[in-house]
Parts: C-alpha cells; structure tokens; sequence
C-alpha cells in the first residue's frame, strides 16, 4: 500500500546517521498505496481539505489507484468511504475507510505523482485517521504488500492474519484484493485528535 522521499539536503541536515540509514531502506521499497517514506512534511493537518466522493468522482479516483497496482474492484459496493485531499484547489491524493463499526479497514491511500516525495502521505494516513475515530471506530487495519515499515513508524504493529476480528477478515480485500503475502497490521485510536476535519460531501453518493 505505500512510500518516497524529498528534499534530500534539508531532510539529512535533520537526521542522524542511523535515520539516514532506515530512511534509504524505506525509500527503496518504493510505494505501496502511493504514500510516501519522507520524514513530516512542513505542511500541516488543518491545511487539508477533504471531499466525500460521490459516484461520479470514483472514475478519477479508480485511475489513480490503477497506477499505483492498487485494487479497483469493489469501490462502488457498500460500505466504503472515499475521500479526495486538497490544499487549496490542489489536489493531493485519496485515501478510503471501509466498515462502520469500531474496527474499520483502511482503503486506497495513494498520493497523486505532482505531491509525492514530500511527507503528504503521513499526513493524509493521519487525516483518515482522525475521520474514522471520530465516527467511533476504535481501530484502524490493513493490508500491505510494500511498505510495513512506513505504517509501522507510524503507529501500525504487525499481526498474523488469525488474528483479524470477522469484520476485518470478511472483508473482500482480506479475502481475494490483495495477495495473500500482504502483511496484516492494525492501530489502536485512543493517540489522534477525535475531532473529524470538515469533510465536503460531493453529490451522488449517499
């Protein structure tokens, strides 16, 4: 599901030899839902805005995620959540929540290419982050084939697939979407600010 990295300079003024190190191992592992392996980006949470799709956006967002080898299959069922990000009138990227209890899945993150390389990803994971805790869930789950070390340094910890409650497990990315190699990692909510960014309902989805 994600990575990348910009600013080499700057960013390695900042690091210690031992991050330099980690951060050139996560960066050539590339991305996986089109988010990035950069440390924060300068730009913060409350510079994003956030768009519900409606039905007719979902084409734009589908291409995206083609790009990016991600699944495209079920994003007109029930029960998903697609968002665009924006700063200003540019766009940023997508990302989605599936479900609608305290456990949710974590769908479609990818950074559009123009925005890459400069940490957008963390700060989109943690804008989804904050929507879905404030619709009450309590946990936030994935699958992902490239980047576990991007999730992990965010708050992500591994699990065996066992593991996974029913409403994870069941779900059609668990069971057909995403490899079977994907590692299965989780995040407990309880740490993120509870109150949801102003999201702006785009019209044909209910």
């Amino acid at each position: 599901m994600l990575n990348r990295i910009c600013g080499k300079a700057d960013i390695y003024n900042r690091l210690s030899l031992r991050d330099v190190i980690e951060l050139e191992k996560a960066r050539a592992l590339g991305p996986i839902l089109g988010v990035d392996t950069t440390p924060e980006s300068p730009m913060n949470q409350s510079d994003i805005s956030v768009r519900l799709l409606g039905t007719d956006q979902i084409q734009g967002l589908a291409a995206h995620l083609t790009a990016a080898g991600l699944p495209t299959q079920d994003l007109l069922q029930p029960g998903r959540m697609f968002y665009s990000f924006h700063r200003g009138e540019t766009e940023l990227g997508y990302g989605g929540i599936e479900g609608s209890g305290r456990t949710r899945l974590i769908r479609s993150l990818v950074v559009v290419p123009a925005q890459r390389k400069s940490g957008i990803g963390t700060l989109l994971l943690r804008t989804l982050e904050r929507i879905a805790e404030a619709d009450g869930a309590q946990s936030l789950h994935l699958l992902t084939t490239t980047a576990p070390e991007f999730f992990e340094a965010r708050g992500y910890a591994q699990r065996d697939r066992s593991q996974a409650p029913k409403a994870i497990s069941s779900s059609e990315e668990f069971n057909s979407l995403c490899s079977t190699s994907a590692v299965y990692m989780v995040k407990e909510l309880g740490d993120t600010n509870s109150v949801s960014p102003q999201v702006t309902r785009l019209h044909g989805r209910q």
